[in-house]
């Protein structure tokens, strides 16, 4: 029998819709195996250098790939960025401050027993000579090795300016290490901004990096993430990532109960199928929430894991992913959750997408086609300017979703067995006179 939703009304006028069926080697095919994306992507052969043997995200089997010439990226109008800006700024204006200097408060989760945490600075001109003091600070590298007198619940201010020539391949480490109770803060000082250059990795445990900018000045030189995160606990906040040579954000397995809120991801990668704007799994929890994500090479968001790892709890909420592909790879969606493994404890609520190529392509896949997963709940959606792909689910809940599509044809594409599924008060917007639905009961 047809599903639920076969004819909705817009108004006091019907809508049909149409459902596509079966899987096509055209759409399949772009969609199969995707590569999985570690580390410096294995890649960091730096140009006149040999990759450190001792370091194993150096070594790549793969060869590093040829610069890209500035004037092949075509980039989305500055309106698109000033936009997004602007709506970063306005969450960072609604979130209550959680550290500030001379406050001393980390939020609720912070322990204070033993008194207010210490605090640090960092500049550019600062020198693994200072003492992280106000008149004499540290430089970036030194404060992210975790200098002594840098604990649990500790504040580390970066003045604003940029910061270069880090000691890792021209990036930086971070080995700071706080406590789920008293995380460490990395953040920019007030009214200041603070760039990062080439990429962070962040190793340590329970840090949280707040308002910086991370940006490769050189896009199509050194392969690497542009931030690399497999510390448990991490925090992104209100971090702004962009042009980097490989996807924008990677929170990797060993970063359980990582979230990432209230940052901006664009114009990252330069290879298809492997750049995304921001690249997760998730073996214990992963948060993405309220992150906008556009004009990144590959995917937007894209969650997804191989044979022996992990997409397990986690909650994409309140997310604007746009113009996936608008200069990468084309037939990326917007938003992918699902892999080669089975998904569990998924949670997609209240995300938007938005396409201005008009090119019918699928702007987000719920479930991917290789593995019959566990449950999702996908609520209050709202997918613009393509079709979606639901793949096979144990249990799913889809309500109160809105889907439009500029072009004729479909706007579902659903596949498995839909009997543990619950779908309902979902409206669609597609071509009036296409067939309603169209399903074919084919398993992953």
């Amino acid at each position: 029998m047809p599903p639920r939703d076969n004819l909705l009304r817009s108004g006091n006028k019907a809508v049909r819709l149409r459902h596509q069926g079966g899987n096509s080697a055209e759409n399949v095919g772009q969609r199969r195996n995707l590569p999985h994306d570690i580390g410096l992507h294995q890649g960091i052969t730096v140009r006149g250098q040999s990759p450190d043997p001792a370091c194993e995200s150096c070594r790549s089997s793969k060869p590093t790939m040829a610069a890209l010439d500035a004037c092949t990226r075509s980039r989305t109008g500055r309106w698109l960025v000033v936009l997004a800006l602007a709506a970063l700024r306005l969450l960072a204006s609604c979130a209550q401050d959680a550290v500030a200097p001379g406050r001393g408060t980390l939020g609720p989760a912070a322990d204070l027993s033993a008194g207010p945490p210490a605090e640090f600075y960092v500049s550019p001109t600062g020198s693994p000579a200072g003492d992280g003091s106000f008149t004499n600070p540290w430089d970036l590298a030194t404060a992210l090795d975790g200098p002594p007198g840098v604990t649990p619940g500790s504040t580390i201010w970066l003045r604003g300016g940029t910061y270069t020539n880090g000691t890792y391949y021209g990036g930086y480490w971070s080995n700071l290490t706080g406590t789920a109770a008293a995380p460490i803060v990395v953040r920019d000082s007030p009214g200041e901004r603070a760039t990062v250059t080439k990429f962070l990795i962040v190793r340590g445990a329970y840090t949280w990096f707040w308002g910086l900018e991370v940006v490769n000045p050189d896009p199509g030189g050194v392969r690497a993430l542009g931030v690399d995160t497999r510390g448990p606990g991490t925090k992104l906040i209100n971090v702004v990532v962009h042009d980097a040579s490989a996807s924008g954000i990677y929170v990797g397995l060993e970063a359980s109960n990582a979230e990432v809120y209230g940052s901006i991801s664009y114009n990252n990668g330069r290879t298809d199928n492997l750049d995304h704007g921001i690249y997760c799994q998730s073996q214990t929890s992963t948060l993405l929430k309220d992150k906008i994500v556009f004009d990144n090479w590959a995917y937007g968001i894209h969650c997804y894991a191989s044979a022996g790892e992990y997409l397990q709890n986690i909650t994409l909420e309140g997310n604007v992913a746009f113009n996936t592909d608008v200069w990468g790879m084309p037939g990326a969606a917007d938003i992918l959750v699902g892999g080669q493994v089975p998904a569990s404890g998924i949670t997609i609520d209240q995300n938007y997408t938005y396409r201005t190529n008009h090119s019918n392509p699928r702007v987000a896949d719920v479930g991917y086609d290789q593995a019959m997963n566990q449950d999702v709940v996908l609520t209050n959606n709202y997918f613009v300017g393509g079709w979606s792909h639901v793949g096979a689910w144990a249990t799913a809940t889809a309500t109160g979703n809105t889907l439009f599509n500029f072009n004729s044809g479909g706007m579902l594409w659903n596949i498995g067995n839909l009997s543990g599924q619950t779908w309902s008060g979902n409206t669609f917007f597609g071509d009036s006179t296409a067939t309603a639905w169209l399903y074919t009961a084919t398993t992953a």
